[in-house]
């Protein structure tokens, strides 16, 4: 057990091995904390009381920490300076809104993160969704994709070329891949007659490392 509170939620926590990197919703406020991968020395990282700070990213350097900030007027990717925690909005358009999730690749290049859609938009199937990936050497350098979503969860390839995800399958779920160019996607992984919920690959790049079940 790391944690002492009874009562808080937390989405997509990361580690570096050395650090864990977690939102929680301490006294009503959504915000990034850190802790030693033992459970000591938890410290907050973001004190803010004006929207929801989620989904933290370290990247490789340990330089960098990106989040993604949600408020009832919009929605932005910030980064924070971990050496003098000076925060800035990283990313912000009026229509490429992040939405639930945000992961950065294993080269800290590129980010990737569903987007929101326009009510009015046509779209192919029900799990049809928007994957925006951006890169964090040049924010304005982005590129969107089409993905069958079953699941909010997304990798980036190490390289950054390619996203997975989880989709539905004939029976079961499934892992696919899809090049950030275009094109059809890869399947990766099949699980038949099971849902996987998430996954992530290991530092090496195999194996895999899935939770699976029924709901």
């Amino acid at each position: 057990q790391l944690t002492e509170n009874d009562n808080f939620t937390t989405t997509a926590p990361y580690s570096d091995g050395t650090s864990i990197y977690y939102n929680t919703d301490r006294d009503h406020r959504e915000n990034i904390w850190r802790m030693d991968a033992n459970g000591a020395n938890v410290t907050p990282i973001t004190e803010g009381a004006d929207g929801l700070r989620q989904f933290p990213n370290v990247s490789p350097d340990g330089k960098f920490l990106y989040y993604l900030f949600r408020s009832p007027q919009k929605a932005t990717i910030h980064r924070i300076n971990l050496a003098d925690r000076a925060d800035e909005v990283f990313f912000e358009s009026k229509d490429i809104q992040p939405v639930l999730f945000l992961t950065l690749s294993a080269d800290g290049k590129y980010l990737a993160f569903p987007v929101w859609r326009n009510p009015g938009d046509k779209v192919q199937n029900e799990n049809s969704a928007r994957v925006a990936v951006v890169s964090t050497e040049n924010p304005a350098d982005i590129k969107i994709i089409e993905a069958r979503l079953l699941m909010v969860a997304l990798r980036l390839t190490p390289d950054g070329k390619a996203v997975e995800y989880i989709s539905d399958a004939n029976e079961g779920t499934q892992i696919l891949r899809q090049s950030v160019d275009g094109g059809e996607p890869q399947t990766v992984f099949v699980l038949p007659k099971e849902k996987i919920f998430n996954f992530a690959w290991s530092k090496s790049e195999t194996p895999i490392a899935f939770a699976r079940g029924q709901s």
